[in-house]
């Protein structure tokens, strides 16, 4: 964690900006007496809570109407599903971004993108608009048949790659153009492009939103084994259900790699970061009680509860 010039007009994210990486040097300790207020809503359950990030989400836009909202997610499961749910069933538009690096998918869109793109180059070595064109209809000939929403996803950050390669990189040489768009999808980039996109709100998980930013962030289920999960530190973490946390040397290391991401989640807004969690998770075995993350618990954060 690097330290953030982001926030510099922005006392108070700037002060949760240096609470998150205070911790990293004193878990749970606050010896700069630290102080930032955020907005943290506890509902009764995840419909509840779902209903409330749609709400937020639109309140947010009726108030800032060029804004763009990121609601970032640990990684995929029933709470976010249940979120994606409830924006379809009131018929608001949100780009799917729930994908990483590691997806067998993404990495395989990338890869054809690669492959076709190189095939184009045989025939025209001039990168020109009608080269883009040629090759967005040859990917979605390939995906023809794949109607998945994830599919959906890419093929318009694909889009959305061509338009800004003419936008931001126009004074680059042809060879130039040629070396980034192969480094784009050698090294599976074309997520990076969320950032460009015409649609004000976007549910992504953390990891694909790292090195992007938005105006507001929303942060969901910051509830024990969501953020952090069971896997990165709860399923070690001794403490109890109560997430009074207790740092041991054995989950040191897990520790830090998990407030490593919530750093990451936190600073992708510019303007404001909003959290919420539910008394109950739902999970793929049921729906059980759960505490409220350990870290909304670091000293120095204070809550605001605006329901």
């Amino acid at each position: 964690m690097e330290k953030n010039y982001r926030f510099a007009s922005n006392e108070n994210m700037l002060q949760l900006d240096k609470i998150i990486r205070q911790n990293a040097i004193t878990p749970f300790d606050n010896p700069n007496s630290l102080k930032s207020k955020v907005e943290f809503n506890i509902y009764d359950n995840q419909e509840e809570e779902a209903l409330q990030v749609v709400i937020k989400s639109q309140k947010i836009l009726q108030n800032d109407s060029f804004a763009k909202v990121a609601i970032l997610a640990k990684q995929r499961g029933p709470n976010i599903e249940h979120i994606i749910k409830t924006f379809n069933h009131n018929k608001i538009p949100f780009f799917y971004g729930l994908f990483t690096d590691e997806d067998s998918e993404y990495i395989t869109f990338n890869r054809k993108c690669l492959y076709e793109f190189i095939e184009l180059l045989k025939s025209n070595s001039k990168i020109t608009k009608k080269i883009g064109k040629k090759h967005i209809d040859k990917i979605r000939e390939i995906y023809i048949n794949n109607d998945s929403v994830l599919v959906k996803a890419l093929l318009e950050l694909l889009e959305i790659f061509w338009v800004q390669l003419f936008v931001d990189y126009s004074f680059l040489s042809n060879e130039d153009k040629i070396n980034l768009i192969k480094d784009t999808f050698e090294h599976n980039g074309i997520k990076q492009y969320m950032e460009f996109l015409n649609t004000s709100i976007i549910i992504s998980t953390v990891h694909a939103a790292k090195g992007l930013e938005w105006d507001y962030v929303i942060l969901p289920d910051m509830e024990k084994d969501s953020f952090p999960n069971w896997y990165g530190l709860c399923g070690r973490c001794k403490n109890g259900n109560d997430c009074n946390f207790v740092m041991t040397k054995d989950i040191e290391k897990s520790f830090f790699e998990e407030l490593s991401v919530f750093y990451v989640a936190v600073t992708r807004a510019k303007k404001q970061v909003f959290f919420t969690a539910s008394h109950k998770q739902l999970t793929n075995r049921g729906i059980f009680e759960k505490n409220y993350s350990c870290f909304m618990k670091l000293p120095g954060i204070e809550y605001i509860q605006t329901v």
